[in-house]
């Protein structure tokens, strides 16, 4: 059994593939003036925002440009954000269980609180981590490091929880295990062997529970 579970949120946690896919969609639209394909504003659920911005709006300043997506977006966070089927349920299980409990994410921090508060977890974990906490997101491993910290407990008790390649690279770079979640938009991703692979949240709590 693990005693300390880290989360990624989008994507893991948080449904915001809507929400990710509309705002990109404007932009494309309105910047880019071409054809996207879903498969990469799928995509665009895992980086930061301001990687996206930089990756595929290089002619326009990419701090207004992350700006302007948050403008874009923030009123649509109560209609578009919802929880995957059954995670909830594990939280609570969790906290039930006074396992220590933190989030790990490239989101803002505003952005992070804003979901946690639709979703009504604000208070389910202990300490979580934003893009502007660490001076390198993942897949560097600063922000599980400094979880670790902050819980002072061993990595052969720290579970990392994500649905991206970055977030298996920062968990395997910390040196703890990872468990990636196939329940979003881009299901299971190919070539890519996390410790636990799991397709739905009843095999999550095996893996928390009985696992290592």
């Amino acid at each position: 059994m693990y005693k300390c579970v880290l989360f990624d949120l989008d994507g893991t946690l948080a449904d915001t593939d809507l929400l990710i896919v509309e705002g990109f969609l404007h932009f494309f639209r309105k910047y880019k003036k071409e054809k996207v394909s879903l498969s990469t504003l799928a995509s665009l659920s895992g980086p930061s925002l301001k990687d996206s911005m930089k990756k595929y709006f290089t002619a326009y300043n990419t701090d207004e440009m992350v700006q302007e997506f948050r403008d874009f977006t923030w009123p649509l966070y109560e209609t578009y954000i919802e929880f995957f089927e059954g995670v909830k349920e594990v939280l609570e299980v969790l906290k039930d269980n006074k396992l220590k409990l933190g989030i790990i994410t490239s989101k803002m921090k505003e952005a992070t609180i804003k979901t946690l508060e639709v979703l009504g977890i604000e208070n389910y974990f202990d300490y979580i981590v934003c893009i502007e906490d660490v001076n390198n997101g993942k897949p560097d491993p600063e922000g599980i490091n400094k979880a670790l910290e902050y819980f002072k407990v061993s990595k052969c008790d720290t579970l990392f929880v994500g649905d991206a390649i970055t977030d298996l690279l920062a968990a395997n770079n910390a040196k703890i295990d990872c468990c990636l979640v196939s329940w979003n938009l881009r299901g299971r991703l190919e070539n890519v062997y996390p410790k636990y692979y799991v397709d739905n949240h009843i095999e999550l709590k095996e893996v928390i529970f009985n696992g290592k």
